[in-house]
């Protein structure tokens, strides 16, 4: 009787209340001193029916909640997974796009280089000066393209991606971990 009444939180007058009785006569019955009447017997009956199917009711609800949280953290989980990867392949892509790029400032450079040595003075190549400049002009220009700035944003786009793919990999590893003990108890 006092396990049944800690289930539904009741005190002995609430539950003395409710069967139609004393709370001393309940009292007295819990101590295994006194018989309860036949009314408050069945009424006890009955309640304690409606709690256990109460119980039930709530255990399948409860099963469902956490059924349902589940696949919402499958989902979660490719989700994750599925964004990591778009970030992997942006990384990667954004990887090959800035070795491009270094690469052709260094060949910019080379060609700058060595039209800037065709136009010193005493150069045979003097005639051509217009042609050289011209030349120049357009190696600048491409140069702008792959300066060290550009270089440089570039960088800190792989940092963020990294950063990136690192939470959400974090991420998606906790709740596989948040997964794992529901999967290990069937």
């Amino acid at each position: 009787m006092k396990y049944f009444r800690a289930q539904l939180h009741l005190t002995q007058q609430e539950l003395a209340v409710f069967l139609g009785i004393s709370q001393s006569l309940l009292s007295m019955y819990e101590k295994n001193l006194r018989e309860l009447p036949v009314q408050a017997s069945l009424k006890l009956a009955r309640l304690e029916l409606e709690l256990h199917q109460f119980q039930q009711q709530k255990a399948i609800s409860d099963l469902k909640h956490a059924l349902h949280q589940q696949k919402n953290m499958r989902k979660l989980e490719t989700l994750l997974n599925r964004q990591a990867r778009q970030a992997e392949w942006n990384l990667l892509r954004l990887s090959e796009a800035l070795d491009k790029m270094k690469e052709r400032q260094k060949q910019l450079d080379l060609k700058l280089a060595f039209i800037k040595r065709l136009m010193t003075p005493g150069s045979s190549w003097l005639e051509d000066k217009p042609l050289l400049q011209n030349m120049m002009l357009d190696a600048e220009a491409a140069l702008d393209g792959c300066d060290v700035a550009c270089q440089q944003r570039m960088t800190y786009q792989l940092l963020l991606l990294k950063s990136r793919i690192k939470i959400m990999r974090q991420a998606q590893e906790t709740v596989r971990q948040l997964l794992k003990p529901e999967t290990d108890g069937r």
